[in-house]
């Protein structure tokens, strides 16, 4: 997303498949005139921003535009660091999850199975040494 240029063809190079088209939209009272491929993406983004700047600027004791908007992103930030935690938190649950499953299967399986695996990463295999190889004596 970035703010409107005039359009000259002899820059634009070759043609792109999702045309880049120019939405308007106001945020905490002034108007943007952003350009974007999705521009109802951009307005659901800017009705956003411009909540959150309300919302900072109705608990702070600030009427510097800068400074609430400094905060608004800093609270953005937060949310998509939480969110982001939340989503490997959620990711390390289910590979341990499958692993435990993996493991269970495998041991359905017998001995039979289990000296043809190979050691996963982080030691969680079910080698056996060396089973079914041979050796020359020395």
């Amino acid at each position: 997303m970035a703010e409107q240029k005039q359009n000259n063809p002899a820059q634009s190079g070759p043609a792109r498949s999702n045309p880049v088209e120019y939405v308007t939209v106001e945020i905490y009272d002034q108007l943007y005139h952003l350009s974007g491929q999705d521009p109802e993406h951009i307005r659901e983004l800017a009705a956003v921003v411009d909540a959150k700047m309300r919302a900072v600027a109705a608990h702070g004791r600030t009427a510097d535009s800068l400074r609430v908007a400094v905060l608004a992103a800093l609270n953005l930030a937060d949310e998509v660091s939480q969110a982001t935690s939340a989503d490997l938190q959620l990711g390390h649950a289910r590979a341990n999850s499958l692993r435990m499953l993996l493991d269970e299967v495998l041991e359905e399986q017998g001995p039979s199975h289990s000296s043809e695996q190979k050691p996963l990463a982080g030691g969680h295999g079910r080698d056996q040494g060396n089973k079914g190889t041979s050796r020359q004596a020395g």
